[in-house]
Parts: structure tokens; C-alpha cells; sequence
């Protein structure tokens, strides 16, 4: 049976030492502890490129030692740069996998699709994942719409890139982004239908392909503070959090029994 995996972020700041307002504020809990580490990058001067996949390859390795410590059931990494080339990318994730199996963590990392990182476009995501088949992934979809301009349903690209990632991911950020913004300040008013159908849609095809093999799925709604989330907001960020996670709790379980 799939299990789907929920802590809301003001749960997560009663049990654990994490602020709120930190970037590093997820931590999930499923009988052991979900950790959630940002994996930053290492940079070198302009041109030592394989160098400097080396040297963030290493600062990969010494985060994940220090994650083990809390046995975790999943690790997402935000990693690599949008300034690294293609290959360059592919190279890092190679390597990365080597230290996953080294350190025992085969399958529990996940690279998550932010701004910033080498995943930060569908189109680096449609040439990386087929040359590092066994990468998993973590689905924050609002980057891709706010780098992109639109939701991602316009075409027949579009879709051949979803059911590229679709099998590929093992963690959701559920959270529902616009063209112009990763994170719309109420997900259930009537002016973002448009967009909250879309990631719901895209959410579920995740936790139903999932649920086939069986795997763990997990997600969190991970809806940010300041600026993430959008200044006189009638909510708070943790408010907006709090409710979305029961609410999709609940839309993904109700989806599992049809």
C-alpha cells in the first residue's frame, strides 16, 4: 500500500529545532524522520569546470553523511547550477549516484526542479533524465511554470516532458504557482481555477503512478514565507500550508480508493 506522508510546517516547527521562516524548513516524519537538506554548491573561478563539479560532488557527500545521522526515509537536494552546461549536469548526477550507493542512500535522494539549479527548466530536465535514468525527483512544478510563463498542458511537448518526469518523481512540493509567481497566496480562490486544476491534475497522475509499485510517496505543501508568499496576504504562509496539506491529504487518498 503507498503511503502519502504528511507533517504541516507549524507541526514541524513544534517538534523540531527549525524556524518557520527558515529556507531549510522541511522536515517530514513517516516512523523515521523524512530529512530535508539543501544541498548548496560549491564555486570555483570561471572555467575549472570539472573541477567545480568535483568540488560541489564532495560538499554533495559531506551533507548526506551528516543526513544519515537522522536514518532518513527521503533527501531532497537542491543541486547543481543553471549556469552549468548540459553535460556538465549530467556528469554531476552520474556522480552523485556513485555516493548515494557508496553511503547507502540508493534511491532516498531526490533533485529537486528549482530555479537556480541545474533542473530548472523542463527542457534541461528532458535532455539530463534519460542519460541518468535511475535519478529520482522532486516535483516543484511552480518553478518551471514561472520559468516557462505558462502552465505546462499548451501541447504535445508539454506532455511528452510530464511522462518523462511523472515516473521519475518519489517527492511532491505541492504547491500551486502562476506564470508570474511560484506561489499564489490563496490556492482555493476562484481566480487561480485555472492553475490549481493544472497542478492537481499533474499532482495525481504522480501519486497514482506511485501508488503502482507500491512506493512511498511523500509531499509537502511547501508554501514560503516572505516574498515567497505575497506581502498583506489576508493568510499567513503557515496558514495557507496548514490547510493545503489537510486538503490534499485528502484529495490524494480519496483518488487511491477509485
Amino acid at each position: 500500500m503507498m503511503q502519502l506522508v504528511l507533517k504541516s510546517i507549524s507541526q514541524i516547527a513544534m517538534s523540531t529545532t527549525f524556524s518557520i521562516c527558515e529556507r531549510s524548513w522541511m522536515i517530514l516524519a513517516w516512523k523515521s524522520l523524512c530529512y530535508y537538506i539543501q544541498l548548496g554548491r560549491a564555486t570555483l573561478a570561471v572555467g575549472l569546470e570539472i573541477s567545480r563539479q568535483m568540488s560541489t560532488s564532495i560538499f554533495t557527500a559531506q551533507n548526506l553523511e551528516r543526513a544519515k545521522i537522522l536514518k532518513p526515509v527521503k533527501i531532497n537536494a537542491q543541486s547543481g547550477g543553471d549556469y552549468w552546461s548540459l553535460d556538465e549536469s549530467v556528469y554531476f548526477y552520474q556522480k552523485t549516484l556513485g555516493i548515494d550507493k557508496e553511503l547507502g542512500l540508493t534511491g532516498l535522494v531526490s533533485h529537486e526542479t528549482h530555479r537556480n539549479r541545474s533542473l530548472f527548466t523542463p527542457y534541461a530536465a528532458q535532455y539530463i533524465l534519460p542519460k541518468v535514468p535511475e535519478l529520482r525527483v522532486t516535483a516543484d512544478i511552480s518553478h518551471w511554470v514561472v520559468v516557462c510563463e505558462r502552465l505546462l498542458d499548451l501541447g504535445e511537448e508539454d506532455r511528452e516532458i510530464l511522462d518523462l518526469l511523472i515516473p521519475r518523481v518519489t517527492h511532491i512540493h505541492a504547491r500551486i504557482g502562476t506564470t508570474q509567481s511560484s506561489q499564489c497566496p490563496e490556492p482555493e480562490d476562484p481566480v487561480f481555477k485555472e492553475e490549481r486544476e493544472f497542478f492537481e491534475r499533474l499532482w495525481l497522475r504522480i501519486v497514482k503512478a506511485r501508488s503502482k509499485d507500491s512506493d512511498l510517496i511523500t509531499f509537502v505543501p511547501e508554501y514560503g514565507p516572505y516574498p515567497y508568499h505575497p506581502y498583506g496576504s489576508v493568510r499567513t504562509h503557515g496558514q495557507v500550508a496548514d490547510s493545503e496539506g489537510a486538503r490534499l491529504q485528502k484529495l490524494f487518498e480519496d483518488s487511491l480508493k477509485e
